[in-house]
C-alpha cells in the first residue's frame, strides 16, 4: 500500500486587506473583491493603522492604490510594509509612479 501525502490545508480563510484614505475607493475595490470569492476583507484608511493591521491579523495580501491620500505614494508605503511583514503588495491604478 502507498502513502499519499496530501498538501495541509489551513483552516483560516484567506484574508484580504485594503488600504486607501479614501472609504468609497475601499468599497468600490471591497466589492470586487467580495464577487471574486474572498469574503474575509479588512480595511484600514491610515498607515499605521494599516500596518497595525498587518501586524496582527496576518492579512494574506495588501491591495492599494497607486496614489494615496495621506501624503504617501505606494512605493514608500510597501517599504514601511516590508520593515515588518513580507506580505505581498498589490499596486493598482489606472498609472503608476
Amino acid at each position: 500500500m502507498q502513502t499519499v501525502n496530501r498538501p495541509s490545508v489551513s483552516a483560516e480563510p484567506f484574508k484580504v486587506l485594503i488600504y486607501d484614505a479614501s472609504t468609497a475607493a475601499i468599497n468600490s475595490t471591497k466589492d470586487k473583491v467580495l464577487i471574486s470569492g474572498f469574503y474575509n476583507v479588512l480595511s484600514e484608511t491610515d498607515e499605521k493603522e494599516c500596518i497595525g493591521t498587518i501586524m496582527s491579523q496576518n492579512p494574506h495580501v495588501v491591495i492599494t492604490d497607486h496614489r494615496l491620500n495621506d501624503g504617501l505614494d505606494a512605493v514608500e508605503y510597501v517599504k514601511g510594509v516590508r520593515m515588518v511583514s513580507n506580505v505581498p503588495v498589490i499596486i493598482w491604478g489606472n498609472r503608476l509612479p
